[in-house]
Protein backbone atom coordinates (compact mmCIF):
# COMPACT_ATOMS: atom_id res chain seq x y z
CA UNK A 1 0.00 0.00 0.00
CA UNK A 2 2.85 2.38 0.84
CA UNK A 3 4.39 1.92 -2.56
CA UNK A 4 1.10 2.42 -4.36
CA UNK A 5 0.58 5.71 -2.50
CA UNK A 6 4.14 6.78 -3.30
CA UNK A 7 3.58 6.03 -6.98
CA UNK A 8 0.23 7.82 -6.93
CA UNK A 9 1.94 10.87 -5.46
CA UNK A 10 4.91 10.59 -7.80
CA UNK A 11 2.80 10.24 -10.92
CA UNK A 12 0.43 12.97 -9.74
CA UNK A 13 3.29 15.44 -9.47
CA UNK A 14 4.29 15.19 -13.11
CA UNK A 15 1.57 17.52 -14.37
CA UNK A 16 3.62 20.57 -13.57
CA UNK A 17 7.07 21.59 -14.67
CA UNK A 18 9.38 18.62 -14.09
CA UNK A 19 12.50 20.64 -13.43
CA UNK A 20 10.90 22.74 -10.67
CA UNK A 21 9.58 19.61 -8.98
CA UNK A 22 12.97 17.90 -9.22
CA UNK A 23 14.63 20.99 -7.73
CA UNK A 24 12.25 20.75 -4.76
CA UNK A 25 12.97 17.03 -4.39
CA UNK A 26 16.73 17.66 -4.39
CA UNK A 27 16.34 19.55 -1.12
CA UNK A 28 14.45 16.68 0.57
CA UNK A 29 15.88 13.47 1.89
CA UNK A 30 14.35 10.06 1.36
CA UNK A 31 13.81 9.86 5.13
CA UNK A 32 11.53 12.92 4.95
CA UNK A 33 9.51 11.32 2.15
CA UNK A 34 9.20 8.10 4.12
CA UNK A 35 8.08 9.97 7.25
CA UNK A 36 5.49 11.88 5.21
CA UNK A 37 4.13 8.63 3.72
CA UNK A 38 4.09 6.93 7.12
CA UNK A 39 2.05 9.80 8.53
CA UNK A 40 -0.47 9.48 5.69
CA UNK A 41 -0.67 5.71 6.16
CA UNK A 42 -1.17 6.12 9.91
CA UNK A 43 -4.07 8.49 9.20
CA UNK A 44 -5.57 5.88 6.88
CA UNK A 45 -5.17 3.08 9.45
CA UNK A 46 -6.74 5.20 12.18
CA UNK A 47 -9.96 5.26 10.20
CA UNK A 48 -9.80 8.72 8.69
CA UNK A 49 -10.95 8.95 5.11
CA UNK A 50 -8.48 8.36 2.33
CA UNK A 51 -7.02 11.64 1.22
CA UNK A 52 -7.45 12.94 -2.29
CA UNK A 53 -3.84 13.68 -3.20
CA UNK A 54 -4.87 16.09 -5.92
CA UNK A 55 -6.46 18.21 -3.16
CA UNK A 56 -3.26 18.03 -1.12
CA UNK A 57 -1.32 19.37 -4.10
CA UNK A 58 -3.84 22.10 -4.87
CA UNK A 59 -3.44 24.01 -8.13
CA UNK A 60 -0.10 22.34 -8.81
CA UNK A 61 -1.90 19.21 -9.99
CA UNK A 62 -4.38 20.50 -12.58
CA UNK A 63 -2.83 18.56 -15.46
CA UNK A 64 -1.38 15.65 -13.52
CA UNK A 65 -0.21 12.46 -15.14
CA UNK A 66 -3.09 10.02 -14.91
CA UNK A 67 -2.16 6.35 -14.98
CA UNK A 68 -4.58 3.62 -14.06
CA UNK A 69 -4.33 2.82 -10.36
CA UNK A 70 -4.92 -0.81 -9.51
CA UNK A 71 -5.05 -2.44 -6.13
CA UNK A 72 -2.50 -5.23 -5.80
CA UNK A 73 -4.08 -8.28 -7.39
CA UNK A 74 -6.36 -6.34 -9.77
CA UNK A 75 -4.21 -6.40 -12.91
CA UNK A 76 -4.45 -9.52 -14.99
CA UNK A 77 -1.06 -8.77 -16.56
CA UNK A 78 2.08 -7.81 -14.68
CA UNK A 79 4.95 -6.59 -16.86
CA UNK A 80 8.11 -6.93 -14.78
CA UNK A 81 10.66 -4.32 -15.78
CA UNK A 82 13.87 -2.58 -14.85
CA UNK A 83 15.30 0.75 -15.90
CA UNK A 84 18.09 -1.24 -17.58
CA UNK A 85 15.51 -2.09 -20.27
CA UNK A 86 15.78 0.42 -23.15
CA UNK A 87 13.24 3.26 -23.22
CA UNK A 88 11.84 2.20 -26.61
CA UNK A 89 10.72 -1.12 -25.07
CA UNK A 90 9.12 0.70 -22.11
CA UNK A 91 7.25 2.99 -24.53
CA UNK A 92 6.13 0.21 -26.86
CA UNK A 93 4.84 -1.93 -23.99
CA UNK A 94 3.13 1.09 -22.43
CA UNK A 95 1.15 1.68 -25.63
CA UNK A 96 0.22 -2.01 -25.79
CA UNK A 97 -0.99 -1.90 -22.16
CA UNK A 98 -3.32 1.04 -22.76
CA UNK A 99 -6.89 0.23 -21.77
CA UNK A 100 -6.01 -3.19 -20.33
CA UNK A 101 -5.73 -4.23 -16.68
CA UNK A 102 -1.93 -4.27 -16.82
CA UNK A 103 0.81 -2.64 -14.79
CA UNK A 104 4.60 -2.34 -14.90
CA UNK A 105 6.29 -3.80 -11.82
CA UNK A 106 9.72 -2.77 -10.54
CA UNK A 107 11.70 -4.67 -7.91
CA UNK A 108 12.76 -1.49 -6.09
CA UNK A 109 14.08 2.03 -6.39
CA UNK A 110 16.86 2.68 -8.91
CA UNK A 111 20.05 3.14 -6.85
CA UNK A 112 17.79 3.37 -3.74
CA UNK A 113 16.74 6.89 -4.76
CA UNK A 114 13.26 8.41 -4.99
CA UNK A 115 14.84 11.28 -6.91
CA UNK A 116 16.26 8.97 -9.57
CA UNK A 117 12.92 7.12 -9.77
CA UNK A 118 11.10 10.42 -10.33
CA UNK A 119 13.60 11.49 -13.00
CA UNK A 120 13.30 8.20 -14.87
CA UNK A 121 9.49 8.26 -14.75
CA UNK A 122 9.48 11.91 -15.88
CA UNK A 123 11.79 11.08 -18.80
CA UNK A 124 9.56 8.20 -19.88
CA UNK A 125 6.43 10.33 -19.49
CA UNK A 126 7.93 13.07 -21.66
CA UNK A 127 8.52 10.43 -24.33
CA UNK A 128 4.87 9.31 -24.16
CA UNK A 129 4.59 6.60 -21.52
CA UNK A 130 1.23 6.47 -19.74
CA UNK A 131 1.15 3.03 -18.08
CA UNK A 132 1.05 2.61 -14.33
CA UNK A 133 4.15 1.55 -12.42
CA UNK A 134 4.29 -0.25 -9.07
CA UNK A 135 7.28 -1.12 -6.95
CA UNK A 136 6.60 -4.58 -5.61
CA UNK A 137 9.60 -6.82 -4.80
CA UNK A 138 7.33 -9.53 -3.34
CA UNK A 139 5.73 -10.08 -6.76
CA UNK A 140 9.20 -10.72 -8.24
CA UNK A 141 9.68 -13.40 -5.61
CA UNK A 142 6.12 -14.77 -5.84
CA UNK A 143 6.39 -15.33 -9.60
CA UNK A 144 10.13 -16.24 -9.57
CA UNK A 145 11.02 -13.40 -11.91
CA UNK A 146 14.76 -13.28 -12.48
CA UNK A 147 14.93 -11.60 -15.90
CA UNK A 148 13.12 -8.65 -17.44
CA UNK A 149 10.99 -7.98 -19.26
CA UNK A 150 8.79 -10.77 -17.96
CA UNK A 151 5.04 -11.03 -18.48
CA UNK A 152 2.85 -12.72 -15.90
CA UNK A 153 -0.81 -13.32 -16.66
CA UNK A 154 -2.62 -13.92 -13.40
CA UNK A 155 -6.32 -14.67 -13.51
CA UNK A 156 -8.01 -16.49 -10.65
CA UNK A 157 -5.87 -19.55 -9.90
CA UNK A 158 -4.21 -19.61 -13.32
CA UNK A 159 -0.75 -18.09 -13.88
CA UNK A 160 1.31 -18.00 -17.09
CA UNK A 161 4.76 -16.42 -17.39
CA UNK A 162 6.76 -15.40 -20.46
CA UNK A 163 10.16 -13.70 -20.56
CA UNK A 164 11.95 -11.74 -23.24
CA UNK A 165 11.74 -8.69 -25.47
CA UNK A 166 8.40 -9.70 -26.95
CA UNK A 167 5.14 -7.86 -27.51
CA UNK A 168 2.19 -8.25 -25.20
CA UNK A 169 0.24 -9.54 -28.21
CA UNK A 170 2.83 -12.28 -28.75
CA UNK A 171 2.65 -13.23 -25.07
CA UNK A 172 -1.18 -13.33 -25.22
CA UNK A 173 -1.04 -15.50 -28.35
CA UNK A 174 1.48 -17.86 -26.73
CA UNK A 175 -0.79 -18.07 -23.70
CA UNK A 176 -3.82 -18.83 -25.88
CA UNK A 177 -1.86 -21.52 -27.77
CA UNK A 178 -0.78 -23.06 -24.49
CA UNK A 179 -4.41 -23.15 -23.25
CA UNK A 180 -5.62 -24.71 -26.53
CA UNK A 181 -2.96 -27.42 -26.25
CA UNK A 182 -4.14 -28.50 -22.80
Amino acid sequence: MRIMILLLITTSLFGWEHSSWLEQVENRTDEEAIAWLQERLQNEKSGSQKEDFSLLLGDQCKNCFKGDIFEIGDPTLYVFMSFSVPDNIWLSLSKQMSGHPAVFVLRGLPSHSFKLLAQKIADLKEKGMEASIQIHPKLFKQYSVERVPSFVFSEKEEVDKFTGAISIGFARDARASKEEGQ
